[in-house]
């Protein structure tokens, strides 16, 4: 039985945006502190642009999502574009704007009293331990997309009306006429070698240059960072402590004027859009 959603409750305040987590919703809630803004948890970034098209699609004008970047290319550049409803991240993943050092440091959940360097050598010491795991991660990603991206597009029921047009619909599609080069690639060991020493390059220049605060898995170097500095009152999940210390960065952020200049522009992209 199909169950009918009541999108304008669903959908009912002026900004309704879609994010992955609990903690994306309620860092953003704190930062922007702009009570218009609904933030509706998908529970994944895959599910997040279907759920704007769907919106889209029932004329829900007022209605975005945010993604992480992770392994992918950012929109950053094109936020300001009308047709950008789905706004992917300039760094890897929300948490990256909670592992401020500064913010980490003054914020009510240090409660162990450590210093902005010591937080940020703790992280950099974290990241030069997970250089080969991003490399490793980056390099999968590279393979899922060569595998899925532009996959054959599902056709109009008057484009196949037998078993010649539905091959057809098939071979001819750009995936299955790319699939044999990008298989070449992959099977081949030295190609992934190369693929993975490249990514790690890229890291470990980061990691020289100052980048790794944006470009390494925020959730990382947040547990090690949440684990030096905050000594929970009472034993909680892993990710409620996650939770406590982003609200408590976000405060210290929004109190000192040091909300990150990215989330700023992001919420004013959305809000020019209605």
């Amino acid at each position: 039985m199909t169950v009918a959603i009541d999108l304008p409750k669903l959908y009912r305040r002026a900004i309704n945006v879609w994010v992955e987590d609990a903690l994306t919703s309620e860092y953003l809630r704190d930062v922007w502190r702009a009570p218009q803004v609904l933030c509706l948890i998908s529970g994944s970034t895959d599910s997040i642009r279907p759920a704007v098209h769907d919106a889209r699609r029932h004329r829900q004008a007022n209605v975005f999502g945010i993604c992480d970047r992770d392994f992918h290319e950012t929109n950053y550049q094109r936020w300001a574009n009308p047709d950008v409803w789905v706004f992917v991240l300039p760094v890897h993943e929300m948490e990256n704007y909670v592992i401020d050092p500064a913010a980490l440091a003054g914020s009510e959940a240090n409660t162990n009293g450590r210093t902005q360097p010591a937080i940020e050598m703790r992280m950099r010491e974290r990241a030069t331990e997970l250089v080969w795991w991003m490399a490793c991660r980056h390099t999968i990603k590279r393979l899922r997309n060569l595998c899925w991206d532009n996959f054959i597009p599902v056709p109009k029921p008057t484009g196949v009306t037998d078993l010649r047009s539905a091959v057809e619909h098939i071979v001819n599609s750009n995936w299955y006429g790319g699939f044999p080069g990008n298989t070449a690639q992959i099977v081949q060991p030295t190609q992934i070698e190369a693929w993975v020493a490249e990514a790690e390059s890229g890291y470990a220049a980061d990691l020289a240059n100052g980048n790794w605060l944006r470009s390494f898995a925020g959730k990382e170097l947040l547990r090690v960072a949440r684990g030096y500095i905050y000594q929970q009152p009472r034993p909680a999940p892993s990710s409620a402590q996650d939770l406590d210390v982003a609200k408590s960065v976000a405060s210290w952020q929004v109190e000192n004027g040091r909300v990150p200049s990215e989330l700023n522009e992001l919420l004013a992209a959305i809000q020019d859009k209605i």
